[in-house]
């Protein structure tokens, strides 16, 4: 496979492409107003990992300065999706200093603010995680968070996830919003070096659920590309912006050519 570009363009089939920018999302200019259906990322951990890059949001910033920063990525995934398009986030809380901070809480506030809806809150139990510490359980989950931009008219194919059935209870017979998905511990699979990556399953059902074929996804916090390697799989376009070029261009491009899915 060619090496891919800053503003790289991989076409697969006629009608879906997959773009991969190493900048910052802060400022996504080479996405149209309205064009994309569906966004859906993790963002950076507060305070916790350092990815080693300058510009890099959360490492070494105040709590406030973390939120600000984001929200102007939240209001860029504003602007670029359509008006029955969504957007997916998943984080976490976190104990800092014996206080807990409620970043999926303040998160929903700075959308709410910009113009987004909260349609639900998912919950991802995982079998790894945080271990636990003094007196505290470990933590293994974390909050999907999932907003429209038109609480009356969005894409929700609900029935494209009609096979999933993650937990069984007396006589539930449809997915529910806690989703049991897989995670390998530590470096996330032979091939996938990342400290925290997130399971392809995940991606897979929110763009089947919140997008048609050909539709486009973007991702602002790329990171080693699950999001794209998901949209190839459905036959969606993607888009992605990663800041740490350095280390992951390379991870990306072998995910791709050699398929690596976890």
């Amino acid at each position: 496979m060619r090496k891919m570009k800053e503003e790289s363009l991989l076409n697969f089939i006629d009608g879906i492409s997959h773009k991969v920018h190493f900048k910052s999302s802060e400022k996504m200019k080479e996405v149209k107003k309205e064009s994309v259906q569906c966004v859906v990322t993790s963002p950076p951990y507060w305070d916790l990992k350092n990815y080693n890059v300058d510009g890099q949001i959360g490492y070494k910033e105040t709590y406030e300065e973390y939120h600000s920063r984001l929200e102007t990525v939240w209001k860029e995934c504003y602007r670029i999706l359509k008006k029955d398009g969504s957007i997916w986030i998943n984080v976490h809380s976190k104990m800092h200093n014996s206080k807990t901070y409620l970043i999926p809480l303040d998160i929903i506030k700075s959308l709410n603010k910009i113009g987004f809806f909260l349609k639900d809150i998912l919950i991802w139990h995982k079998s790894s995680g945080i271990p636990s510490g003094a007196r505290r359980f470990g933590q293994h989950y974390e909050y999907i968070l999932f907003f429209v931009k038109d609480k009356k008219n969005f894409k929700f194919r609900k029935e494209s996830l009609d096979s999933i059935i993650d937990y069984k209870i007396d006589n539930l017979t449809e997915i529910g919003n806690v989703w049991n998905i897989h995670k390998k511990a530590g470096s996330v699979g032979k091939g996938v070096p990342h400290p925290a990556l997130y399971p392809v399953e995940m991606i897979r059902r929110i763009i089947k659920v919140s997008t048609d074929k050909t539709d486009i996804v973007l991702d602002p916090f790329l990171g080693s590309g699950t999001t794209t390697l998901a949209a190839m799989e459905l036959f969606r376009s993607s888009i992605g912006y990663e800041l740490n070029e350095k280390d992951y261009r390379p991870l990306i491009e072998n995910r791709i050519k050699n398929n690596i899915l976890v």
